[in-house]
């Protein structure tokens, strides 16, 4: 084995030194004898950072996915929208006026209380009563539409216990106040009355659910707003609860009015009596007193006159608090009527009651949804809104104890006048002058009565009119109309948010999914991640390459055969003419990488550019090279290296000029130890005499150990990466591993690179016209020849 002539192989040996060697050319500037870059100027340092069309080409790679998720969320949006139940609202918007009181109670417009007034006007639009009586005027009490929250939110029995960790419910719950849809915004002031049965209840509750109270900021006007799954039912409602609430007020006006004018009318009568009794009394005394005159001047006669003037005031102001506290009791059952009572109405002490009577109710709402019956919780809220209504009541006895404490005062104040009188009409006898003081008092009293008659009159005629005008200071200004589309789901709206949703997960989910994946992908990553250059990218055709034929010469696209022709002159003028052996070894990280394919094809076409080409299969374990160009699998390397063969037996003409093809042999126990045999290297060194290019295809790195076994022997090794299938974490292993050999890396190759599928992400590398523009020329030559 040690004598040349068991080389002998077909075809002249060039001699050393002959000018194949120089075919080879010159090495590139900046390289060294260990690889194609010093390490001053590697290729990770000369890789360009990333531009915008990088994106763009990242995009496009992924367009697949970034079309499945736009299309996933616009259609899961639509489907959503168009299969909500639509809900519809209408609007109604009410002037609710300030309004003077009767008997000279302080125009509501110059209170400082006025905001209370309008506040309380809102209530009521809220109210149960109110919506009762609507409910009465619609004759709606059997086939009133459930409101959207009845729909969404029917009556349930109590929660079960393991609602407290249903975490989505009190996510859906949390926004459900936070937005307010569908409710109110704010639940009703007043809780389910005593009187109302069960069936009454839950229809209030139904209508109320729908209704929505807004103020229109800086003015008296309020906006009622009804919502429903009904358009018509929305308008309706709206409508309905409008006019219920201007006929009540208008009803709660003319009874006030009208207890009024009867009050007024008793107390004229009364009045007209004492007139004419006095009248009387002066008439007698003047008849039986000829003669009597008043003297003006006498003190106790201006005494009693004063005296007179005052009782006259007294008894006025007695009859109005009277009428006052006449009103409020003839209205305290009625919350309606006594909320927009005027005493009731500007004290402080009542609205406040009232707030808090609504702040309890919008907890108990709350914690109604989220708590059971039975839950302490919801027990205390239940026991704070008793409290508060207890509250509320007592603010109104106070009203009440107020206006009846005014009365007595009055009352009091009207018989000290009198005793007054009484006692000084006594003085004024005793000083003298009887018959004039008798008579002076007589006339005061003439006076006054008619003075009290005459105010009493008045006012009876002032509540006459009002009564008869019905004026009142609500009215409908707009009356609501049936909407023409729905507020919820916005289809619109919902559709542009899906689209420009969908477009932001599409991009996210694709820069998520790129950030990610830890193939390597393009020949920048081979630069940057490995640290190798690049020496050529390799379009996949399919099944072909799969099963490793000879593809240069089978018929391929032509794009294949450029694309191995530019790989052979890189690797031709990567390697300096002075290294010795042109040994390289060609190997991938992970099996099923195509490093057959690349090492018998690169063999091939260095072979067909004049070369003598030596290809031997170094994979021991798993050899493939046999079954590529049809040879026998035996005798081959191992039974070379083992001594059952010579070298002139194993090594076998290749189906190329220039090409020969020394195949694995039979598969030994022991593959690393033979390939790391003094024998295999010294078999290298001796071909060197007979071949311009050895190049040895060997088994993955990561699998087994045999390609850094062989990667000290060669000169260089050239490094197979599979587009979108080597893991750059493994291929960085691989190398490290080759390097620990002291093996001297080539560069890299990209291996199955679809360009059919993502022509424009390797727009920057290849492009589709070369392939049209060889491809056509080829052509021409054909039909020249023909």
């Amino acid at each position: 084995m040690d004598d040349r002539s068991d080389l002998d192989l077909a075809g002249p040996s060039p001699a050393a030194g002959a000018p194949v060697r120089a075919a080879v050319g010159p090495a590139p500037v900046g390289a060294d004898v260990r690889g194609g870059y010093p390490p001053t100027l590697t290729p990770a340092t000369q890789f360009d950072p990333r531009h915008l069309l990088d994106y763009v080409r990242i995009l496009y790679r992924r367009r697949w996915t970034a079309v499945s998720a736009f299309l996933l969320v616009t259609i899961a949006s639509t489907v959503y929208t168009y299969t909500r139940v639509p809900i519809y609202q209408a609007n109604a918007r009410l002037l609710v006026s300030v309004q003077r009181q009767t008997f000279g109670v302080k125009d509501l417009a110059e209170s400082e209380a006025l905001q209370n007034y309008l506040q309380t006007q809102y209530a009521i639009l809220q109210s149960r009563s109110l919506a009762k009586s609507t409910l009465q005027k619609m004759g709606a009490w059997r086939d009133v539409k459930a409101s959207p929250q009845q729909v969404q939110k029917p009556v349930e029995p109590p929660a079960p216990a393991w609602r407290k960790w249903d975490v989505v419910f009190f996510v859906r719950a949390f926004f459900t106040d936070l937005t307010g849809w569908p409710g109110t915004g704010r639940p009703p002031i007043s809780v389910p009355g005593a009187a109302e049965t069960m069936a009454e209840a839950r229809q209030i509750d139904g209508f109320l659910g729908g209704l929505r109270i807004a103020p229109v900021g800086g003015s008296s006007l309020v906006d009622v707003t009804y919502v429903s799954l009904d358009p018509a039912t929305a308008a309706r409602h709206a409508n309905a609860l409008a006019q219920a609430y201007v006929d009540e007020n208008l009803a709660g006006k003319s009874t006030l009015s009208q207890e009024a004018s009867d009050w007024l009318s008793a107390r004229v009568e009364e009045q007209r009596t004492l007139v004419g009794t006095s009248q009387e009394a002066l008439r007698r005394y003047q008849a039986q007193n000829q003669g009597v005159s008043v003297d003006g001047q006498n003190s106790a006669v201006q005494a009693v006159v004063e005296i007179t003037t005052a009782l006259t005031r007294a008894r006025t102001d007695r009859i109005e608090k009277e009428s006052r506290y006449t009103q409020f009791r003839s209205i305290q059952n009625d919350p309606a009527a006594l909320e927009s009572f005027a005493p009731v109405a500007l004290n402080p002490g009542v609205q406040q009651a009232k707030n808090d009577v609504a702040d309890k109710q919008v907890d108990l709402s709350r914690l109604s949804e989220q708590l059971g019956e039975k839950n302490p919780r919801l027990v205390d809220a239940r026991r704070a809104i008793k409290t508060a209504e207890d509250r509320l009541q007592m603010e109104f006895n106070r009203v009440a104890t107020t206006l009846r404490t005014d009365v007595e005062t009055a009352k009091a104040n009207e018989t000290g006048l009198v005793r007054t009188l009484d006692a000084q009409r006594r003085q004024a006898l005793g000083a003298g002058n009887r018959s004039g003081i008798e008579l002076a008092v007589l006339q005061r009293d003439v006076e006054s009565n008619r003075q009290v008659y005459d105010t009493l009159t008045a006012r009876l005629k002032e509540t006459g009119l009002s009564s008869e005008l019905k004026t009142n200071n609500v009215r409908i200004l707009d009356r609501a109309e049936i909407p023409r589309g729905s507020i919820w789901p916005n289809t619109r709206r919902n559709i542009q948010y899906g689209v420009v949703g969908g477009m932001l997960i599409a991009i996210g989910l694709v820069f998520f999914f790129e950030y990610l994946d830890n193939r390597i992908k393009s020949p920048d990553e081979i630069k940057s991640h490995l640290g190798l250059p690049f020496l050529g990218l390799i379009p996949s055709i399919g099944k072909a390459q799969v099963t490793g034929t000879p593809l240069l010469n089978d018929g391929v696209p032509s794009n294949f055969v450029e694309a191995f022709r530019g790989i052979r002159t890189n690797v031709m003028f990567s390697i300096p003419g002075d290294v010795g052996a042109h040994s390289l070894l060609v190997t991938s990280a992970e099996p099923s990488e195509g490093k057959t394919v690349v090492a018998s094809n690169l063999a091939i076409s260095v072979a067909q550019a004049g070369q003598r080409v030596l290809l031997i299969d170094g994979d021991l374990r798993r050899p493939r090279l046999h079954d590529v160009f049809g040879i026998a699998q035996e005798p081959g390397l191992s039974n070379f290296l083992v001594g059952e063969a010579k070298a002139a037996d194993v090594i076998r003409k290749g189906p190329v000029p220039n090409l020969w093809v020394l195949p694995s042999g039979h598969v030994p126990p022991n593959p690393a130890e033979l390939l790391g045999s003094r024998r295999f290297k010294e078999f290298l060194r001796r071909l060197d005499d007979h071949f311009d290019w050895v190049i040895v295809d060997t088994p993955p790195v990561m699998a087994v150990t045999d390609a850094a076994v062989v990667a000290h022997s060669v000169s260089r090794v050239l490094f197979v990466a599979c587009a979108e299938m080597t893991n750059r974490h493994s291929a960085r292993q691989a190398i490290e591993q080759i390097e620990g050999t002291h093996g001297h890396f080539l560069g890299a190759v990209l291996n199955k690179v679809d360009l059919d599928r993502n022509a424009y992400y390797y727009s920057r590398y290849y492009r589709r016209g070369y392939h049209h523009y060889y491809g056509q020329s080829s052509s021409e030559k054909k039909k020249k020849k023909s």
